[in-house]
């Protein structure tokens, strides 16, 4: 099972060194596909010191570029992170697990917590997120061979565009113990930046 995990970065500098470093040290070893949508800071720079795969595209948004990942992904299995994200070693490992049943087609991971907790704005975010069988509707992880059946992401969504699959299909993950780590927004404008997005998207729904 060959795996491909694909960021997508935009104006990632504080970010992304955290995230790589945490994909490099994992037990699974997986190809690893930057796909950089407009960045104007040092993004890009961070991850060619990695010697990552490195893409690169207008500012189209996450799904535009996690589909133009996915396209070129030598994998079998594609991976989908942020670059705010950081990982428990055995992420990967434990993602994945669930793909021993043949019949499963994607994963998601079970839990997620803020890596900032010493922020107060972080802290009103919400610290930490434990999915529920019943409402898991995001992909983390799915064949490439299902991912390009089904259209890929449809960045319509956008901040949701990793639940197209749900919105477009009635198609759900398996839910995998694994558990990873994600900055919440750290000032009052990233809370209201990120609020306004996840508004937009579900007026799009």
């Amino acid at each position: 099972m060959k795996l491909s995990v694909i960021i997508p970065v935009y104006n990632e500098e504080q970010d992304l060194g955290n995230c790589l470093n945490s994909l490099k040290n994992q037990t699974l070893k997986a190809e690893i596909i930057i796909v950089d949508d407009g960045s104007t800071d040092k993004t890009l720079e961070i991850a060619e010191k990695f010697k990552v795969k490195i893409l690169k595209q207008l500012h189209k948004g996450p799904g535009a570029a996690r589909n133009l990942g996915a396209r070129i992904a030598k994998g079998d299995i594609l991976i989908f992170v942020d670059a705010d994200m950081t990982f428990d070693r055995d992420y990967l490992k434990n993602l994945v697990k669930p793909f021993r049943d043949k019949r499963i087609i994607g994963t998601t991971h079970a839990r997620e917590i803020a890596s900032n907790r010493d922020n107060i704005w972080s802290r009103c975010w919400g610290l930490v997120r434990v999915s529920k069988k019943d409402d898991v509707k995001i992909f983390r992880a799915i064949k490439k061979s299902e991912f390009l059946r089904l259209g890929g992401f449809d960045s319509k969504y956008g901040y949701a565009d990793d639940q197209t699959f749900w919105f477009k299909y009635k198609i759900k993950p398996v839910f995998a113990e694994a558990l990873c780590y994600h900055k919440n927004p750290s000032s009052l404008g990233e809370v209201y930046r990120q609020s306004i997005w996840i508004g937009a998207s579900l007026d799009n729904l």
